[in-house]
């Protein structure tokens, strides 16, 4: 390895064997062998052969040091996380490396949808290093994202057979808030149920489900929507377009009518062809089935 060294006074200070030459030229050229990169500033006039053999001193580890990720919710179609914040009282020159569950991911990371009916949660922390390749902090907490929930646990519920709404002919049990236009099939008498999931992701303010049939006569029936997947205990609207009103955080209005949820809940619609006292509304062998508007109240 060689280096061009602008002064012939330059002091050089090698932790390594194999000087083979000092110019006396204005420029000189040190041809060192052995050395596999030199560390310090060749103009200050010290600089260091590093060989296999050679620990080059390092700063400590960045200590001080606080982070958080962001968005902290995200839709069961998952998304990007990135790293927010991050400093430390020690140092201002550092590099990070993320950590998911405790397994390094990259800046930013990329969390996977969620095809499950619980919500996922996803721990990340960040280890805060000195330049250079320097040493590490222990891990420094950054926050949780959560994933909502994209799909019902299975086919059944409560012993009825469920059914998941369709949009341009595609299975999606997520409803999205300002979407219209889901549909069912083979929605028939009183031992079937429609079930889809109405995941707020940090929304605030309030929406509207629209539940009708389509294509067909107008037939009574009854919706639900709760937290709770297979709750059929008290009926949110009942009639032949029965809607739901949600509003997602601020203050319940308790007004009778308004399903009220938190900001991070998910709530399940189920529809089911039935009226008052669960008297079934559509004759068996009969296909009933729905469409499914989701709007912003305004």
């Amino acid at each position: 390895m060689q280096i061009l060294m602008k002064r012939v006074l330059a002091v050089v200070a090698v932790a390594g064997t194999g000087l083979a030459a000092l110019s006396a030229a204005d420029a000189a050229t040190l041809n060192i062998v052995g050395c596999e990169r030199f560390t310090g500033d060749i103009t200050s006039g010290t600089i260091t052969c590093v060989t296999s053999s050679t620990t080059t001193p390092s700063p400590g580890a960045p200590s001080g040091c606080t982070a958080s990720v962001s968005p902290t919710s995200l839709l069961a179609t998952g998304g990007e996380v990135r790293l927010a914040t991050a400093s430390c009282t020690s140092t201002t020159t550092f590099t990070t490396k993320l950590k998911r569950d405790g397994a390094l991911v990259n800046t930013p990371d990329v969390l996977p949808s969620n095809l499950s009916s619980a919500i996922k949660n996803y721990t990340y922390t960040v280890q805060f290093c000195a330049a250079n390749e320097g040493p590490c902090s222990s891990d420094v907490p950054a926050g949780t994202v959560s994933v909502a929930a994209g799909q019902v646990a299975s086919n059944t519920c409560d012993g009825l057979k469920v059914i998941t709404p369709t949009h341009s002919g595609t299975a999606t049990p997520e409803l999205t808030i300002g979407k219209s236009g889901y549909r069912t099939s083979g929605f028939d008498n009183s031992e079937s149920v429609v079930i889809a999931a109405l995941t707020s992701s940090g929304r605030s303010g309030r929406v509207v489900v629209s539940v009708y049939n389509y294509p067909g006569d107008l037939r009574s029936k009854s919706v639900w929507m709760s937290t709770n997947r297979c709750d059929f205990s008290t009926a949110a609207s009942i009639g032949k377009t029965p809607n739901i009103v949600v509003q997602f955080g601020g203050t319940d209005p308790k007004d009778g009518y308004t399903v009220f949820a938190q900001s991070t809940d998910t709530l399940y619609l189920r529809v089911k062809n039935v009226s008052w006292g669960n008297a079934p509304t559509c004759p068996v062998g009969t296909d009933c089935n729905i469409g499914i508007d989701v709007s912003n109240l305004k």
